[in-house]
Formats: C-alpha cells, sequence, structure tokens
C-alpha cells in the first residue's frame, strides 16, 4: 500500500497483513503501487 504521508509498506504476499497506527484524526488515501485500480480513504476520527 501507498500512502501519501508515510513510506510504503512492503509488497504483499497471500496470507501477509500490513497495519499502521494512525496518531492524527484526518482523512488518508491510499493505493495498491501493484494494482492501481485498488485505493481507498481511511478517516480517523479520535
Amino acid at each position: 500500500m501507498t500512502f501519501t504521508d508515510v513510506p510504503n509498506s512492503p509488497v504483499l504476499n497471500r496470507g501477509d497483513t500490513f497495519s499502521r497506527y494512525f496518531t492524527a484524526a484526518g482523512t488518508y488515501s491510499y493505493i495498491c503501487s501493484i494494482h492501481p485500480f485498488m485505493h481507498g480513504t481511511v478517516v480517523v476520527t479520535l
């Protein structure tokens, strides 16, 4: 996953996981660098 505000996650294989801890409220966009049609937004409220 590629977030616009932090370094990318490693390439994930089937069964792999990636997690990120958000420390500030906001809207964070992400995109899969391998499959650019896979994208979304995380909305964080604290």
